[in-house]
């Protein structure tokens, strides 16, 4: 039996050839793009541990990300899920965590009720939220970063994952090992819930 998939992108990072380093969002000397993808490089072994084949995706445009998590999915039966991994900041800061799907997308919004409840555990968020990315108002971001999955063939759906805020007092212990060792954790219990139901 085929395993499902989960593309792993850590967001920002190394975007194109010529295109310099972006960091996403700064906080006290805390990055979110290298913190993203130590996120993804714990994660990775816990998903492959519940029968999850990890894809990594963590380099170049977006739009190359997109296509490779694409074919990917084409090149498989089983489910397929584009998990873009981010980390919050606004000023002042919220207190939850987030995560958005592509508002024409069932699976999306299957991928993230399964997902939502694992982050709501993480301590000093106060809740996880759930989200539809349409392309108006304030999720239209998140919307851009989803819509080219939503393109791909129908085993494919997408999530935006924001853990927490990097610039929270309360959410500092989270932008630490620990921290980021138990996001990891918490998205594994929701990404297999979702990929591998009992």
């Amino acid at each position: 039996m085929t395993r499902p998939i989960a593309i792993l992108n850590a967001g920002h990072g190394y975007k194109g050839r010529d295109a310099l380093y972006d960091s996403g969002a700064v906080h006290e000397g805390y990055r979110e793009a290298p913190l993203v993808r130590v996120v993804g490089d714990l994660l990775e072994p816990m998903l492959t541990a519940q029968g999850v084949e990890v894809l990594r995706v963590d380099r170049g445009p977006y739009s190359l990300r997109d296509a490779v998590a694409i074919r990917a999915a084409r090149d498989t039966d089983a489910q397929a899920l584009h998990v873009h991994l981010h980390i919050n900041s606004s000023d002042p800061p919220g207190d939850y965590s987030a995560v958005f799907y592509d508002h024409r997308s069932t699976m999306g919004r299957l991928a993230a009720d399964a997902i939502v409840p694992e982050l709501g555990l993480l301590a000093g968020v106060s809740s996880c939220i759930v989200r539809k990315a349409e392309p108006t108002g304030w999720t239209s971001r998140a919307y851009r970063v989803l819509e080219r999955t939503y393109d791909g063939p129908r085993n494919i759906c997408g999530v935006l994952i924001e853990s927490h805020f990097i610039n929270h007092p309360r959410h500092q212990a989270l932008n630490e090992a620990q921290g980021l060792k138990r996001i990891a954790r918490r998205l594994s219990a929701g990404i297999a819930r979702f990929l591998v139901p009992e």
